[in-house]
């Protein structure tokens, strides 16, 4: 029993108290009927002896507030609950900003909130299709209440909270925000480990689209005038729209390997636009 009790509590707390208990355990030969001067008899197990030293420093272990069930703040132990965007990210019961994990880090504490971008974000739905405008306003929102520099002077702990968590907002927020990591991490969410892996390479050396690539980056190298480069960007966005609008309907049809081949598309075309952008300046193109 108590090395299972110190393989699930490895806190040097725990370890004093599995230590003290071994201590005092003896067999049923060599313990007295009669407790020593300044022990007490504890009620699990009944042969344990321990001095009231110990016994108040076990209650002081566990007379913190429980976190193995629900979210619970990491420093006053209030139980978070949901209810608008910042009751899991900012305490309302000490005001402290919350340590929040995202993805599987190994990081196994408990009582801490495992949201994913789009929980963290209050999106509901784990969709493609998302508004950034809006993704943009609840950021906003959200650093005017949790940024580092409210924090300063409070505290390392609460400082260093809310810097990690600033940081996981915008992080959040860029992966959302670009359709290729949205769709890249709507895979990794569907438990697609490599959202690409040999998917780009498969799609690169299919004949037909390799001969599309190679006519796009032949009509790219050949564009001088502005009003080449304007019509040269409005087919690609069309390409792009067309792609998201069918990558939305792969997501939402739950086709997998099909969402896998259109992504891979997508972030062809998208460094196009990449490419354009170079030119736009080269060819001193005003917007």
């Amino acid at each position: 029993m108590l090395k299972t009790y110190a393989k699930n509590n490895p806190t040097p707390c725990h370890q004093q108290i599995i230590r003290s208990f071994s201590r005092s355990i003896s067999s049923p030969k060599e313990r007295k009927t009669q407790p020593h001067k300044g022990h007490v008899i504890t009620s699990v197990p009944s042969c344990l002896t321990l001095p009231m030293s110990q016994v108040i420093m076990i209650s002081k272990c566990f007379s913190g507030k429980p976190v193995e069930n629900g979210v619970h703040c990491w420093k006053c132990k209030q139980k978070l609950e949901s209810g608008s965007e910042l009751d899991y990210l900012l305490c309302s019961g000490c005001g402290s900003p919350q340590r929040v994990v995202v993805g599987g880090d190994g990081d196994t504490r408990r009582g801490v909130w495992r949201p994913s971008f789009y929980e963290l974000l209050g999106v509901k739905e784990q969709s493609f299709a998302v508004d950034v405008d809006e993704l943009a306003a609840t950021v906003r929102r959200l650093q005017k209440k949790l940024h580092p520099d409210l924090f300063a002077g409070k505290g390392k702990e609460e400082e260093e909270a809310s810097q990690e968590l600033s940081s996981l907002i915008n992080k959040a927020f860029s992966t959302l925000a670009s359709p290729i990591d949205r769709g890249r991490y709507l895979l990794q969410l569907r438990g697609v480990k490599d959202p690409l892996g040999d998917i780009e390479k498969e799609i690169t050396s299919e004949p037909t689209f390799l001969e599309e690539v190679m006519t796009l980056n032949e009509r790219l190298e050949e564009l001088e005038s502005e009003k080449d480069w304007r019509h040269f960007r409005e087919e690609n966005d069309k390409v792009l729209t067309q792609l998201q609008s069918d990558l939305n309907v792969a997501f939402t049809e739950n086709k997998i390997d099909e969402a896998k081949i259109i992504l891979a598309r997508m972030k062809y075309f998208d460094t196009l636009q990449s490419k354009l952008k170079e030119l736009k300046s080269k060819l001193n193109i005003v917007e």
